[in-house]
């Protein structure tokens, strides 16, 4: 099963996983499932480095959680208002894995109990690589090359609130220096 839920990560990230714990990449997406496996079997992939690494990715580390008031509305509506709301087909979404590159709405759950509402955002860029470094003498000529290894990182915000709780919570897991500006509200200070 942990394969599974590895696999649905995308190679991009099950490429950061095997390289982040010494264990050989491949060029595909079967190499990296050989690897992955032959990496578990072997004991050289924990549970424990696999959860770390899921909780990296999935945006459930490094947060900021800002608690309130719930809405006003009455929990017995909530369906009915998400259902006639324009974002109401993500009432019925599976989990999403898609990453956009702007701050996106990806899925709202409700349960008797429970509603949870996921944003969710994608970048890429490039990290320096400096071990890649090297020089070349081509003749007359002398040439430096400096490395630059290709990075992704991925950023979910979660509304939660359970039903019965006076409070609500949304956790951020971006700089709270741009909390204001991702999510598209400006801020002012007051004196």
């Amino acid at each position: 099963m942990i394969t599974q839920i590895v696999r649905a990560q995308g190679n991009t990230f099950i490429k950061e996983l095997l390289r982040s714990n010494n264990i050989p990449i491949g060029n595909t997406k079967a190499n990296f499932a050989q690897n992955l496996n032959a990496a578990i079997d072997a004991g050289a992939l924990t549970q424990g480095a696999i959860e770390a690494w899921l909780g990296e990715i999935e945006g459930w580390g490094n947060q900021h959680v800002y608690l309130f008031e719930p809405p006003a509305i009455p929990p017995t509506r909530i369906r009915s208002a998400l259902e006639a709301s324009k974002h109401a087909d993500l009432l019925v979404r599976k989990v999403s894995y898609e990453f956009p590159n702007r701050l996106s709405l990806s899925t709202i759950n409700l349960s008797d109990a429970h509603l949870s509402i996921t944003w969710r955002r994608g970048r890429g860029g490039w990290e320096r690589a400096k071990s890649r470094d090297f020089q070349r003498d081509e003749g007359p000529d002398n040439f430096e090359y400096r490395a630059y290894r290709e990075r992704f990182d991925r950023s979910v915000v979660r509304f939660e609130w359970r039903l019965g709780d006076p409070y609500c919570a949304i956790m951020i897991q971006f700089a709270n220096r741009a909390h204001g500006r991702e999510a598209g509200v400006s801020s002012s200070r007051g004196s």
